[in-house]
């Protein structure tokens, strides 16, 4: 230990994590025994890990996500962080995460908003195992209850559909149609170029999208890794396509927060649409279900990053179907003489 200028005491401790060297760390205080006190207590906290909130708020922290997205996690984080929060990491033991999720499992939230808090939990505890505060990962077999709700998005109405179809030259008409015949996710269709259409080859290749974090537009990377895709350019929308340069939605470069924003609300308005964006992404998996596509090539086409994802939406549609259907058969049977 050794006695600065400013009169402080240091000292040097190099240490290792999972059998890895780490870079030397030093500790400093006005006196000898408060930098031993200090080099104990970090001695300590390597042995137990340190505490679930610290090391999940660090998990945050570094996350390549967008701005919507760490938004969503903030939230979720918050709450895990209100259950595990003091507790050191390695002391979490695998009956203590399958406890937390059959609690929130009771009722109150759907298979969507549990599957999410049982993801960030595995994330967090592989942070937690690359910086030395884990061993194993807790989270790693959890297994969601059966009898948990599922809840979708619901279809858009028949009604905006048709008027997506009518007013097409309408201003950002040709927006509603474009993600309704390609079920691109709104941020990929503001981040498309007009390069990226394909007239002769019949394809749309999706390569960036655009997050709003202010007002300007932030180019980035797809949302996962199965967003960059190529997808069918359906010849009903090539035919009302005249290219151009730069951006399809915004020229030299994309429109920002504001623009889209007016834009749509003044679009949907003249036109009678009442669908949301995301609407039209789910209605085009419905054209995809309709038109006899098995769920892998709509995963693809869609860039789901997962098939149980693809799969779930095909049995919103199919049980909403079945719904129409059974809807259609009474008010049939209804309708005959004497019943």
């Amino acid at each position: 230990m050794v006695k600065r200028k400013d009169g402080r005491w240091q000292e040097r401790l190099t240490y290792e994590v999972n059998g890895a060297p780490q870079k030397p760390r030093y500790f400093y205080g006005k006196t000898k025994k408060e930098v031993l006190a200090k080099i104990s207590d970090f001695k300590a906290q390597l042995a137990s890990g340190r505490i679930f909130e610290v090391v999940a708020w660090e998990w945050l922290d570094q996350a390549d996500i967008s701005e919507k997205t760490e938004q969503t996690y903030r939230t979720v984080v918050t709450q895990l962080c209100s259950h595990f929060g003091k507790t050191p990491t390695r002391q979490i033991s695998p009956a203590d995460v399958a406890a937390f999720v059959k609690a929130i499992s009771d009722g109150r939230y759907a298979r969507r908003t549990v599957q999410m808090r049982a993801d960030l939990l595995r994330m967090i505890f592989d942070h937690a195992i690359f910086k030395g505060d884990a061993s194993v990962n807790p989270a790693a077999t959890i297994k969601l209850s059966k009898r948990l709700r599922v809840e979708h998005r619901q279809l858009a109405p028949d009604s905006s559909i048709q008027a997506i179809r009518d007013h097409v030259g309408d201003d950002f008409g040709l927006f509603a149609f474009f993600l309704l015949h390609t079920g691109l996710r709104p941020g990929e269709l503001l981040g498309l170029r007009w390069e990226d259409v394909d007239l002769d080859a019949r394809l749309i290749h999706v390569r960036r999208a655009v997050s709003y974090p202010s007002n300007q537009p932030l180019i980035k990377d797809p949302k996962t890794e199965a967003g960059t895709r190529d997808v069918i350019l359906l010849d009903a929308l090539a035919a009302k396509l005249t290219p151009g340069d730069g951006y399809i939605f915004g020229g030299e470069k994309p429109l920002t927060k504001t623009q889209y924003r007016k834009r749509w609300e003044t679009y949907v308005a003249t036109a009678g649409v009442t669908a949301i964006p995301y609407q039209l992404r789910h209605e085009f998996a419905t054209i995809c279900f309709d038109a006899g596509l098995d769920a892998k090539d709509t995963q693809h086409l869609m860039g789901h990053a997962s098939i149980t994802t693809t799969r779930n939406v095909y049995t919103h549609i199919r049980e909403s179907r079945e719904q129409i259907s059974a809807q259609k058969l009474n008010d049939y049977v209804s309708r005959i003489p004497g019943i």
